[in-house]
């Protein structure tokens, strides 16, 4: 392909190939290396008035201020869209989690280009045009996609199989609160609950687990229509590991195990708001280590975690052994 946009820039131009190669390199140099030999070319070919199918425009690193970003990305990750109305300010937002060869990145769509991927799923190749690049809170530069930007779905066989790009980051990393930055690290910190909020009940669909609502006294699920929900729940909590805290969410099996109760016992509970407080209250303060992905909330753009797993069986002597060695070694 890249020799095609090479011979296309030679024919249009009249120049050699030789030519056209310098002209490559130099603009990857004054690019402190910062855009791939395609890109480049498409630089190349803009700044000539020469037309190249856009569409596959890849650079090796998204940097802040970067307009006109064309790119194709697989989606890892989709998630709820949220509405927001902050004083004059009405909209919606919804976030993705990308990749291709080069970029993992987070991808925020705005208000009307939202509708534009009603029926795209994760796993699914996008095509981008005419984003921006922009760093969030936490130095994280993610891509933008406004009323302007166009996505569309494509294929793309440069770009690695869903499962290889999602098993790229699958280990989870011990790390300290303060090290968590930024969102879709898979990590693994041990805290104490030093705050927790009341237990949330939610319907789901018994097929596929997804949000059934209320619709004229019957509960509809988005895929499967009328059914019988089962119910779920989900707690959050805030953990404080000495470095600093983070909001902490524990989902259905997770809060089972947090708890010490089975799925049973809980949905029994949910009548009995003094049970469920009791119950909650016993917890605080408790030791935990739990394996979680982080998330950027985009509501507060603060940075969270997802908890998939939970350990509570720590033992207390050998980390208070643990921590007194290093505090030897620190003096």
């Amino acid at each position: 392909m890249i020799d095609k946009y090479i011979e296309k820039i030679c024919a249009e131009k009249n120049i050699s190939k030789e030519e056209v190669e310098k002209k490559i390199e130099k603009k990857i140099e004054d690019l402190d290396g910062l855009i791939s030999k395609e890109g480049a070319i498409f630089i190349i070919a803009n700044s000539l008035g020469v037309e190249l199918n856009r569409s596959a425009l890849i650079t090796d690193k998204i940097i802040p201020g970067m307009k006109n970003i064309n790119i194709n990305l697989r989606i890892l990750n989709m998630y709820d869209t949220i509405e927001f109305n902050k004083e004059e300010n009405k909209g919606r937002v919804k976030s993705l989690w990308c990749a291709n060869n080069n970029i993992k990145t987070r991808v925020v769509l705005w208000n009307e280009v939202i509708d534009s991927i009603e029926d795209i799923k994760e796993g699914d190749i996008i095509s981008i045009q005419n984003a921006y690049a922009k760093e969030n809170r936490n130095n994280s530069v993610e891509i933008h996609c406004s009323n302007y930007s166009t996505i569309t779905k494509t294929e793309d066989e440069s770009i690695p199989p869903f499962e290889e790009l999602k098993n790229k980051s699958s280990n989870y990393k011990q790390v300290n609160i303060s090290q968590i930055k930024e969102e879709n690290q898979k990590v693994q910190i041990k805290a104490n609950i030093v705050n927790i909020f009341p237990i949330k009940f939610f319907e789901i669909c018994p097929e596929c687990n997804k949000r059934a609502k209320l619709v004229q006294d019957k509960f509809q699920c988005e895929v499967h229509g009328e059914v019988k929900p089962k119910i779920a729940y989900v707690i959050t909590t805030i953990l404080d590991d000495g470095t600093e805290t983070i909001r902490a969410t524990f989902f259905r099996e997770q809060v089972c195990k947090l708890i010490g109760k089975t799925d049973e016992e809980i949905v029994n509970l949910k009548e009995d708001i003094d049970a469920i407080t009791y119950e909650l209250e016993t917890i605080k303060g408790d030791l935990v280590e739990v394996k979680a992905n982080s998330k950027l909330n985009s509501f507060t753009n603060q940075i969270e975690v997802n908890v998939n797993n939970i350990n509570k069986n720590i033992d207390i002597d050998n980390e208070i052994k643990n921590l007194k060695e290093k505090i030897i070694t620190y003096n």
